[in-house]
C-alpha cells in the first residue's frame, strides 16, 4: 500500500503541471489527456475485479489470483513509467502513462481483496485500517521526496525514477508473500 500511495500522490498532485510544463499541453488539453490516466485506471480495476473472480471460480486458489494481479499490476506499472519520462515523442509518453496506470488498476481490484483473504473475517477491518495507515505513509513520503529532488535541480526523470523504486519495492513485497 505504500507503493499505492506514493503513485496516487504522485499522480495527483504532479501529473497536471507535467503535462503543462514538460509537454507542452494547454490547459484545455491538459484536462482531456490528464483524464486518461485515471479513466484506464478505473477500467481496469472493474475488469481486473472481474477477471480475478472469474479465475478464482474456475478452481485457482484466491490467495494466488489475487497475489498475481497485485505483482503484475505494479510491475508493469513500474516497467512503463520510466520510459514516460524519457521518450520524446508526447503522444508516446502519454501512451506509456496511460499504461502505467492501467497496469496499476490490476493491483487496485485485488488489493484489499487481499487484505480480507489473509486477515479472516474477524480481523479484516484492523488490517485493513492498518494497511490504508501504511498506504497514507506513502503519500506523506512523495511531497518531501519531490521537494528534495527540487532542492537538488534534479529534472523530471528523477521523480519518475522515485516511482518506478517505489513500485519495484511494493510488487517485490508483494511476490515475497506469494512464496
Amino acid at each position: 500500500m505504500f507503493s499505492l500511495g506514493y503513485v496516487w500522490i504522485f499522480l495527483i498532485t504532479w501529473l497536471p503541471s507535467y503535462l503543462v510544463d514538460e509537454r507542452g499541453y494547454s490547459l484545455k488539453q491538459m484536462a482531456v489527456f490528464g483524464s486518461l490516466p485515471y479513466w484506464g485506471m478505473a477500467a481496469t480495476s472493474l475488469a481486473g475485479g472481474w477477471a480475478s473472480d472469474y479465475w478464482i471460480a474456475s478452481g485457482r486458489s484466491a490467495t494466488f489470483v489475487r497475489k498475481t494481479f497485485a505483482v503484475a499490476g505494479l510491475f508493469l506499472c513500474a516497467a512503463l513509467i520510466l520510459p514516460a519520462a524519457m521518450v520524446a515523442n508526447k503522444s508516446l509518453a502519454m501512451g506509456l502513462l496511460v499504461g502505467s496506470c492501467v497496469s496499476l488498476g490490476l493491483f487496485t481490484s485485488n488489493v484489499w481483496a487481499i487484505t480480507q483473504t489473509l486477515a479472516g473475517a474477524a480481523a479484516a477491518g484492523k488490517w485493513t485500517g492498518f494497511q490504508n495507515f501504511i498506504g497514507n505513509l506513502g503519500g506523506v513520503t512523495f511531497p518531501n521526496r519531490s521537494r528534495a529532488d527540487r532542492a537538488k535541480n534534479r529534472v523530471i526523470p528523477f521523480r519518475f525514477r522515485g516511482r518506478l523504486r517505489s513500485s519495484r519495492v511494493g510488487s517485490g513485497g508483494v511476490f515475497c508473500c506469494w512464496c
